[in-house]
């Protein structure tokens, strides 16, 4: 079996640059403004065992990805308040496959901001 590694790695294809006008902005707002409401939709169609799925092997399940979606977005959040406020940034990262490994029920506090 031959396996295509570009599509499991871009599943929805590489991202594209757009040049970044008022209307490319305000929908990139809009966009992640409609993001977690489409989430919780969509979590709410799935069945007990479906957070478990994975959709790739060795990859991270749905649970994990909906929980990694919270991660990046909360400390998206809170790097862009930070540069806003302090003179001397440095921008700490995160380990997101570890975090994506805790227990804790990250969908549902998602889910609920």
């Amino acid at each position: 079996m031959i396996v295509n590694i570009e599509a499991l790695k871009y599943p929805v294809g590489q991202y594209n640059y757009l040049q970044a006008d008022n209307e490319v902005i305000n929908k990139w707002i809009t966009t992640i403004e409609a993001f977690p409401q489409k989430i919780k939709k969509w979590v709410e169609t799935l069945s007990y065992e479906e957070p478990e799925l994975q959709y790739q092997q060795d990859g991270w399940n749905i649970k994990q990805i909906v929980h990694h979606l919270a991660d990046s977005h909360m400390n998206g959040f809170i790097r862009f308040k930070l540069i806003q406020t302090e003179d001397n940034l440095i921008i700490k990262t995160y380990n997101e496959a570890e975090w994506a490994k805790q227990k804790m029920e990250a969908m549902e506090t998602f889910l609920t901001l």
